[in-house]
C-alpha cells in the first residue's frame, strides 16, 4: 500500500497511551475482523459496562442511537459483519488493506483514566 492507513499516528514514546489505544482499536481490531477472530479482541471490552452506539454516518448526536445494549449483541453483529466481509473480493489490495483504508482514528481524548476514541 502506498498510503499511511496502517501507520499509527501517535508516537510510541511521546504519546504512549494514544499509541496503545490506536494499536488495540485499529491494528488489533482490523486484523481480528479480517480473520473473524473475536477472541483476539474480546478482552478489550468491559462486558458489564458496555454500550454500543451507532452514529449512522452522522456528526449530529441527535441521529445517534444505542444499537448494542449488551456486549453479546455487539459481538454477534461484529461476527456477522466479519463473515459477510470475508466473502468480498478486492482488486489490487488485500482484505486487510481494504479495512485499513476505511478506518480512521486520529483523535483520542484522554481525561484521567478515561478515553474517548473517535473511530
Amino acid at each position: 500500500m502506498n498510503d499511511d492507513s496502517k501507520k499509527n499516528p501517535f508516537d510510541a514514546k511521546a504519546d504512549s497511551d494514544r499509541h496503545f489505544i490506536w494499536e488495540r482499536l485499529v491494528a488489533a481490531d482490523n486484523e481480528a475482523f479480517v480473520s473473524s477472530d473475536w477472541t483476539a479482541i474480546a478482552g478489550d471490552f468491559d462486558a458489564e459496562h458496555f454500550e454500543g452506539v451507532r452514529c449512522d454516518h452522522s456528526t449530529d448526536p441527535e441521529d445517534w442511537r444505542l444499537a448494542f445494549p449488551r456486549l453479546d449483541d455487539y459481538r454477534d453483529a461484529w461476527l456477522e459483519a466479519a463473515r459477510e466481509f470475508a466473502r468480498k473480493q478486492f482488486i489490487g489490495m488485500t482484505a486487510l488493506d481494504a479495512v485499513y483504508r476505511r478506518t480512521r482514528l486520529n483523535f483520542i481524548d484522554i481525561a484521567g483514566d478515561r478515553a474517548l476514541a473517535h473511530k
